[in-house]
C-alpha cells in the first residue's frame, strides 16, 4: 500500500509545473508530450488627474482630448451624496470618466498609508514606479489601462453651473508603470498558471497584468499632457486670522499657447482645494510667499517647433511647420533651388517615399501634407513586429532629407513604400514623388 502512494505522488511530481515550465505525460505510445513555458512582459499605462479647479456641488462638462487626437465628452451632475469622495466615485463610474471597459478606473486619495475619505491611498505600482504624484492634491482619479488603449492628454472644463470654472483644465499625469516579466504554464489548469518570471512567486489575482506582450517587446513612447502645472504655497496678508494671514495655494497653469492661466485655492476642511477670492484693502490685494517675498509668474513657455517638412506647393517650395501649441502653418521657403521644379523627372529621380504607421487618425495633426493610405484592417509592424491593427498608414515625399522627425506618439518614418506586412482595404495609391 505505501509503494502504491509513494508512486502516485512521485507521478503527481512528473506531471507538475516545474521552474523551467515543462509538462510531460505519456501520449499512451511511449512518448512525452512537452509544454514549454511562456514569457509574456507588462507594463501599465497610468493616467492620473486631480478634482482641483471643481466642486463636487456643481454641474460640469468635460471634454477629454486623447493621444490620437480624438475627443469625447463626460459629465458630472451635483453630486447629493458623498461630497468629494462621492465626486471622484462618480468619475470613475461608467457615468463619469470610466467608459472604456478594457480599463480600471479607482478613486483614490494621495495620502499615505491609508487614504482619505473612505478613498485607497495610490496603487502599489504607482508609489514604487518613482512618478513625482505630489500635484494630485489629494482626492483624484487612477486610471490603469493597456498601452494600445487612448489616452487622455487634456481634460478641460467646458460647460459649468459655476461660470468662472468653464475653460479650466484639470492637472494630469500620464507614466508608465513598472515592467514585469511573468511566465505561463499553460499546462497548469485550465487558464494556465501565472508566476513572476524565473521565480516560483504566482501573480495575486489583483496583480495580474492588464495586458502582456512576449517578452523582448519594446512598448511604443507615451505622449505627454497638453499642459503643465506650477503650485506655490501663499499667503493673503490682507486677511489676518487669529493673529496669521490666510494660507493660500496659487496654481498656475501653461498649455502651451504663450499665456499663464492662474486660480487661487485655499484648504476646506475636508482637505480639498476650494476657489478662494483675495481680500482687497484700498482697492488693492497683498499677496506674498508668507515670508514677505513676490510670487513671481513663471514666464509661458515659446511656442516650439516640433516638426518642419519641405513640400513642393503649385511648384513652390514651402515649410509645413507644427508648432508645440497644436498650430501648423505652410510658409514659402524664402531661399529658392531647384529641388521643386515642374520640370517632368526623368530616371534619375532621387525622390523616396516615407511611410509611417501611427496610432493617430487622419488627417495627421503634425504631417497635414502626408498621404493617407488607410486604415490597417490586420497586420504587424515592419521593424518592431507588433500588431498594429486599427492604426493609419501614411506616406510623406521627400528629397536628400533626413528622415522626418517621429510624431507625437513616437512612431517613426520608415525609409520604404512597402505595406506587405499589412492588409488594408481599397487602399490609396502611393503618392507619385516624380510629377
Amino acid at each position: 500500500m505505501l509503494r502504491n502512494i509513494l508512486f502516485v505522488f512521485i507521478l503527481l511530481s512528473f506531471i507538475g509545473c516545474n521552474r523551467s515550465g515543462l509538462r510531460s505525460l505519456n501520449n499512451g505510445v511511449g512518448q512525452p508530450v512537452s509544454h514549454v513555458k511562456e514569457c509574456r512582459v507588462g507594463k501599465s499605462v497610468y493616467a492620473l488627474w486631480d478634482n482641483t479647479g471643481t466642486s463636487w456641488n456643481a454641474d460640469y462638462t468635460f471634454e477629454v482630448t486623447f493621444d490620437d487626437g480624438s475627443t469625447e465628452l463626460a459629465s458630472q451632475p451635483a453630486i447629493t451624496s458623498g461630497t468629494w469622495t462621492g465626486q471622484l466615485n462618480y468619475w470613475a463610474s461608467a457615468d463619469g470618466f470610466g467608459t472604456n471597459e478594457d480599463c480600471i478606473y479607482e478613486p483614490s486619495c494621495n495620502i499615505l498609508p491609508n487614504g482619505c475619505g473612505g478613498l485607497n491611498p495610490p496603487p502599489t505600482e504607482v508609489i514604487e514606479s518613482g512618478t513625482d504624484i505630489s500635484k494630485m492634491r489629494w482626492r483624484y482619479l487612477n486610471v490603469k489601462c493597456c498601452f494600445t488603449e487612448k489616452i487622455p492628454v487634456k481634460i478641460e472644463v467646458v460647460t459649468s453651473t459655476i461660470a468662472s470654472h468653464v475653460g479650466r483644465v484639470l492637472d494630469l499625469i500620464v507614466f508608465y508603470g513598472e515592467e514585469i516579466e511573468y511566465e505561463v504554464c499553460g499546462a497548469c489548469g485550465e487558464d494556465g498558471q501565472w508566476y513572476y518570471y524565473d521565480t516560483k512567486e504566482p501573480v495575486a489575482e489583483q496583480d495580474m497584468p492588464i495586458c502582456t506582450r512576449p517578452c523582448g517587446f519594446t512598448f511604443p513612447s507615451l505622449t505627454a499632457p497638453s499642459c503643465s502645472f506650477t503650485y506655490f504655497d501663499g499667503c493673503d496678508q490682507n486677511n489676518i486670522i487669529n493673529g496669521s494671514p490666510k494660507a493660500i495655494i496659487i496654481q498656475y497653469v501653461d498649455c502651451g499657447d504663450g499665456e499663464i492661466v492662474n486660480a487661487i485655492f485655499e484648504v476646506d476642511n475636508d482637505g480639498a482645494l476650494i476657489d478662494y477670492t483675495p481680500v482687497e484693502v484700498g482697492g488693492e490685494i497683498n499677496i506674498d510667499d508668507c515670508n514677505g517675498g513676490v510670487i513671481e509668474e513663471p514666464e509661458p513657455q515659446p511656442l516650439e517647433i516640433n516638426q518642419r517638412t519641405a513640400v513642393c506647393i503649385d511648384c513652390v517650395p514651402h515649410w509645413i511647420v507644427d508648432y508645440s501649441d497644436g498650430t501648423i502653418d505652410t510658409i514659402q521657403e524664402t531661399v529658392l533651388d531647384d529641388w521643386c521644379m515642374c520640370s517632368t523627372c526623368d530616371s534619375d529621380c532621387e525622390e523616396t517615399i516615407w511611410t509611417l504607421y501611427s496610432k493617430l487618425s487622419a488627417p495627421h495633426p503634425q504631417f497635414a501634407n502626408a498621404t493617407v493610405i488607410g486604415v490597417v484592417d490586420s497586420g504587424t509592424h515592419p521593424v518592431s513586429n507588433f500588431a498594429i491593427d486599427g492604426w493609419t498608414v501614411y506616406q510623406l515625399c521627400s528629397i536628400d532629407t533626413p528622415t522626418p522627425n517621429p510624431d507625437s506618439n513616437g512612431h517613426e518614418w520608415i525609409n520604404s513604400s512597402d505595406l506587405s506586412t499589412v492588409t488594408i482595404t481599397n487602399p490609396n495609391p502611393s503618392p507619385n514623388c516624380c510629377q
